[in-house]
């Protein structure tokens, strides 16, 4: 018999948010991506939308804003969606960064996180 592989929840990634949905904001995702959930987001100033976090990138795509609650496929519109946006526990394994991210760029991201109240914790 086939081994079944089944895709990451939202609660393997999401180990706690305060309640009302306090930790969560409804954004816009910028037209032209792919994200998937954990995927760690900024705010494009210039557009007020959602991008992936380009570590050095201006115009605020290179600030940690938040993590993205499900997969997202913006390739012909903006879509809107929920990002974890404070006040919550994530799971190291489930959160994804940008490729190349340097170890300098990742400590830094995870610092505007935690200034955020989205603390990261390994083996929970």
């Amino acid at each position: 018999m086939p081994a079944l592989t089944e895709q990451d929840r939202l609660g393997d990634l999401l180990k706690y948010e305060a309640p009302n949905l306090y930790s969560r904001d409804e954004v816009i995702v910028e037209t032209g991506q792919t994200l998937v959930a954990g995927s760690v987001v900024a705010l494009h100033n210039a557009t007020d939308e959602i991008v992936e976090l380009n570590p050095g990138a201006g115009s605020g795509q290179g600030n940690a804003y938040g993590i993205v609650t499900e997969e997202v496929d913006t390739s012909t519109a903006t879509v809107k969606t929920w990002i974890i946006a404070r006040h919550a526990l994530v799971a190291e394994d489930s959160v994804i960064w940008p490729s190349g991210i340097s170890a300098n760029q990742l400590k830094s991201a995870i610092e505007e996180l935690r200034a955020l109240g989205i603390i990261i914790r390994k083996d929970i």
